[in-house]
């Protein structure tokens, strides 16, 4: 069984393994800061217009650059599939897992993934346990 946690600034992935006579364990298998996800978008454009959009004159004026409208919500949107995708290249087989993710993007990564992957999911909570201890992870997923 595995239980991934994820945020939009971090992915963890870990293994449990239960043997019959003593409790679960838990290991890490993964962990991967997401470091777009913690850039300033001001960071992430690489030139504003400054004064190279000026026309001569007196009266100067700006040349129209547009607004970047969606250049956030189309970032979310890859890190969002990204996160979908590297869930689908660690299960494999018909191992179950859990899955913690926030609020905000836990539907999302749910639908990004394919049917087989979905279908394996054996526990989803939609809570940000990124920072949770291994002892509070299998409390909350009811693993013993």
């Amino acid at each position: 069984m595995t239980i991934i946690t994820v945020d939009l600034g971090r992915f963890r992935a870990y293994k449990i393994v239960k043997n019959e006579f003593e409790s679960a364990k838990i290991t890490l298998l993964k962990d991967v800061e997401i470091i777009l996800a913690h850039k300033k978008y001001s960071d992430r454009v690489s030139d504003g217009p400054g004064k190279f959009g000026l026309i001569g004159g007196k009266k100067s004026a700006r040349k129209g650059y547009g607004e970047a409208h969606k250049t956030v919500t189309e970032e979310r949107k890859r890190l969002v599939k990204q996160i979908a995708k590297d869930i689908e290249a660690l299960i494999t087989g018909s191992e179950k897992w859990y899955l913690a993710a926030e609020t905000s993007i836990n539907r999302q990564i749910l639908n990004n993934l394919s049917p087989g992957v979905a279908s394996l999911l054996e526990k989803n909570i939609t809570a940000d346990l990124i920072k949770a201890s291994k002892s509070e992870l299998l409390s909350r997923f009811g693993i013993s």
